[in-house]
């Protein structure tokens, strides 16, 4: 794990980084930047009372303001590390298709997002419900938190076809 645990490590971050700004005046930084981050979410994390699941803009622009590298941001989150967005990925001629082609198409591409969606919730949920051993306990003596799932890194990258 890297030197940032947590979401609010991250935010805490991004603020030092920019003279102590958070809440409004972060979210005009990152909107300067062509960043999306509403001040409520990351006055929340900063709080520590941010409980929903962060979405990717909040994410990167977290990573973009703090200088922490996304794969390590979205571990702290316990979310994936998305791939290159798939429009970007998808030959020429996948414009040439028609209308039924294409609803086939964004089924199955639903249908593989979902399945990759429960899988992470699940490993996740998983890692949250083992119990916490003595090796788990700091020097204080205290059971710490079970921490996020973690993914390897994954670059921006595509994957190759690979079967299986």
């Amino acid at each position: 794990m890297g030197k940032y645990s947590s979401l609010r490590d991250i935010a805490q971050a991004a603020s030092q980084r920019h003279d102590g700004a958070h809440g409004r005046r972060l979210g005009r930084v990152a909107e300067k930047a062509g960043l999306v981050l509403s001040y409520t979410t990351v006055d929340k994390i900063l709080a520590g009372t941010y409980m929903s699941r962060p979405d990717t803009k909040t994410l990167d622009a977290l990573s973009t303001l703090s200088g922490v590298p996304r794969v390590e941001v979205y571990r702290a989150a316990g979310e994936p590390l998305p791939l290159a967005p798939l429009a970007e990925v998808l030959p020429q001629d996948a414009d040439l298709l028609t209308a039924h082609q294409r609803r086939v198409v964004l089924g199955v591409i639903r249908e593989f997002a979902k399945a990759e969606r429960a899988k992470h919730e699940r490993k996740t949920s998983d890692d949250a419900a083992k119990p916490t051993t003595a090796k788990g306990r700091g020097q204080t003596g205290r059971i710490e938190p079970p921490r996020a799932a973690s993914r390897p890194p994954i670059d921006d990258q595509t994957e190759t076809d690979q079967p299986g």
